[in-house]
C-alpha cells in the first residue's frame, strides 16, 4: 500500500513524461490537489490517465467551468494559464487506488477537447458544460443540448446573461404553440 504523501509524487512523476508546463496547488484538504494546464493538454492527459497503472482506477466525478469574466485575479504564479480568458474549464477525477481527488483546470477562450476517448461518462458532463457556459468541445460524439431548448442561443450560467432573462416563454392553448416575448424592464 502507497503511503499517503501530501501531494501525490508518483502523479507528478508520471506528469513530467507529459512534458508541459503545469502548476499545483498547495492542497487545503489532505487528499485533494488542483492544477493548472493548458488546453493543449487534455489529450495528452486523457491518455496517461486511462494507461498508467497508478491512474487507470479513477473515476471523473465532474467537468464543469467557472466564468472569470468579472473576476479579479492576482495571481502572479498563474500568469501563464489566466491571461486574458473568459472561462476556466475544469475536471475532478477521483483516485481509488492512491484515494486521492484531483482537479484538472484548463484556462479556455470558448474551445475545448473531449476526454470522452478515455472516459465515457465525459459525454453528459461535457455536454451540460457545453450547453450552460458556451463552451464549444472538439471530438464529441454527441454536441445537442441536455438541459435546454434546442432553440436556446444563450447560456444561462455566463456572468453576462441577465438575472432575468432575455425573454419570457408562454405557452398559447389556443394556437398550441409556445410563444416568446422580450423582457420589459421596468425601473422605479
Amino acid at each position: 500500500m502507497f503511503k499517503k504523501h501530501k501531494l501525490p509524487v508518483h502523479l507528478f512523476l508520471i506528469f513530467e513524461k507529459l512534458n508541459l508546463l503545469y502548476w499545483t496547488a498547495t492542497p487545503n484538504k489532505p487528499n485533494y490537489a488542483f492544477t493548472f494546464w493548458p488546453t493543449s493538454a487534455i489529450i495528452p492527459l486523457a491518455k496517461v490517465i486511462s494507461s498508467e497503472v497508478v491512474l487507470s482506477n479513477a473515476t471523473l466525478v465532474e467537468a464543469s467551468a467557472i466564468d472569470t469574466s468579472n473576476f479579479f485575479m492576482n495571481f502572479t504564479d498563474l500568469d501563464v494559464f489566466t491571461k486574458e480568458i473568459k472561462l476556466i474549464f475544469f475536471y475532478l477525477f477521483h483516485f481509488y487506488f492512491i484515494s486521492y481527488r484531483l482537479f484538472f483546470c484548463f484556462s479556455s477562450t470558448g474551445n475545448a477537447v473531449s476526454f470522452e476517448s478515455a472516459y465515457p461518462n465525459a459525454n453528459w458532463l461535457e455536454r451540460e458544460t457545453s450547453e450552460m457556459y458556451g463552451l464549444f468541445i472538439y471530438n464529441k460524439s454527441d454536441n445537442r443540448n441536455l438541459l435546454l431548448d434546442y432553440t436556446f442561443t444563450e447560456h444561462p450560467l455566463l456572468k453576462s446573461y441577465p438575472c432575468a432573462g432575455f425573454n419570457e416563454v408562454f405557452y398559447n392553448p389556443l394556437e398550441e404553440c409556445t410563444a416568446y416575448y422580450a423582457n420589459g424592464s421596468v425601473e422605479l
